[in-house]
């Protein structure tokens, strides 16, 4: 088995597909940010919610930068940012560390998305989330960025290349700045 740490790994350039699906992530900074800003006056619990989306936003950047493997995906080719002894768990004797790692984080991602979404409930209640969901102005949001996820899973859009980024990370960094504008649009009209 391959036991290299991170810090041992070829020095290669970050795959342009890893490094697009990390930093589309940022679009996170705009709840975040607007939740530590006006949180303290409008809803303190703005501030928890800011908290929960930084912890998710942080999550998947780690998952996206070291995503190898997950579905078959082609074209990517993701680094390791854990230590081997940070593998907490092996899902099959026949996967390397790499692969176990990013299982790991996918699983965390996924937790900490759910959080994120329970704690904007939990915050702002069921009225302000179902009136950006069917908003008029809003109401497209949601559809767009679950067709986005969706069509990037289809090997034929995966497998697309456009200025040598594949379909499934144009998609899925489309899917990171939607479903992230959601709880900061949720905030706004609390």
């Amino acid at each position: 088995m391959n036991r290299t740490s991170s810090r041992q790994q070829e020095k290669q350039p970050l795959n342009p597909n890893n490094l697009i699906l990390t930093v589309s992530n940022l679009s996170a900074l705009n709840p975040i940010v607007y939740g530590f800003v006006y949180g303290p006056s409008i809803n303190i619990g703005f501030i928890g919610v800011s908290v929960v989306l930084f912890v998710s936003m942080t999550a998947s950047m780690a998952y996206h930068y070291s995503e190898l493997t997950y579905r078959n995906h082609p074209w990517m080719n993701g680094r390791r940012v854990l230590n081997n002894s940070a593998i907490l768990v092996r899902l099959k004797d026949t996967k390397t560390d790499h692969e176990a790692e990013e299982a790991q984080l996918l699983l965390v991602d996924r937790i900490l998305s759910a959080a994120g979404l329970i704690c904007v409930v939990a915050v702002c209640g069921w009225g302000p989330v179902v009136a950006v969901a069917i908003g008029p102005s809003t109401c497209w949001i949601l559809p767009l960025a679950l067709t986005c996820a969706m069509a990037g899973e289809i090997k034929k859009v995966k497998e697309y290349r456009l200025f040598g980024i594949s379909g499934y990370a144009w998609l899925h960094s489309v899917w990171h700045v939607l479903v992230y504008q959601l709880p900061f649009l949720v905030m706004f009209n609390t």
